[in-house]
């Protein structure tokens, strides 16, 4: 929605009658509505259904952009996908081409998570908040085995961030295989930080929880909070 807010605005400010604008505000209030459907999808049959629907409108921006020229939508997707330009910036972040692989092989929801966590590196990257060290960062125990440990969502120098799907409005709490991704984390975090070099183990991580699927119960947020963890975030990218 940002590139096509960015044009609008653009021409607007060039041409305010242009007879461009009326199309432009149709397709952001078409790429809204079918947002709005994909955020209230219930099955996976609706999340494939809203999904479909978003790809073909991707395609129709990119051929309204060639037809007039408007370069804000060379490179235009809406928020179900990465464009040309974000994929190559993760492609260069450590873990970035991994997790790029991983978005043609899985289901939506997997691959909306994938997205979210691409998304969350891009912002602490385009900040400067923060160096990445890992997208996707695999755990084995005991090292150097193939025996799976858990999985770091995005590692950066000062933080071990989990991001979340799914519906969590009335989570009083992590439950099921969520706890146990939070109790491994917690164990990684605390116990199993050493440096590469000396070998000599590293003081721990701030944690951060991000779900970017709203809303999300304050009792969880509490829970989590109660358990140590550093930062709560909610909301898409």
């Amino acid at each position: 929605m940002g590139k096509l807010n960015t044009a609008e605005t653009r021409i607007s400010s060039l041409e305010p009658n242009s007879k461009l604008l009326k199309p432009i505000a149709g397709i952001k209030g078409a790429v809204n509505r079918v947002q709005v459907k994909l955020s209230a999808a219930k099955t996976p049959q609706e999340v494939q259904q809203q999904t479909t629907t978003l790809k073909k409108l991707a395609e129709n921006i990119r051929k309204f952009g060639d037809k007039y020229k408007i370069k804000e939508f060379e490179d235009a997707a809406p928020s179900w996908g990465l464009s040309n330009t974000e994929r190559k910036i993760v492609s260069n972040l450590p873990g970035g081409k991994e997790l790029l692989s991983k978005l043609e092989r899985v289901d939506e929801n997997k691959r909306r998570a994938l997205i979210e966590e691409a998304r969350l590196a891009l912002n602490i990257n385009r900040n400067a908040a923060d160096d990445i060290v890992a997208i996707g960062k695999d755990i084995f125990n005991p090292p150097g085995s193939t025996k799976s440990f858990t999985e770091i969502d995005l590692e950066t120098k000062d933080y071990m961030i989990q991001i979340k799907g799914g519906d969590y409005s009335s989570a009083k709490k992590l439950s099921g295989a969520d706890m146990i991704q939070f109790t491994r984390t917690k164990q990684y975090n605390q116990n199993m930080l050493f440096d590469s070099k000396t070998g000599n183990k590293l003081p721990p991580k701030k944690l951060r929880y991000h779900f970017f699927k709203e809303p999300v119960d304050p009792r969880l947020i509490k829970w989590l909070t109660d358990k140590k963890i550093d930062q709560v975030t909610t909301g898409k990218l």
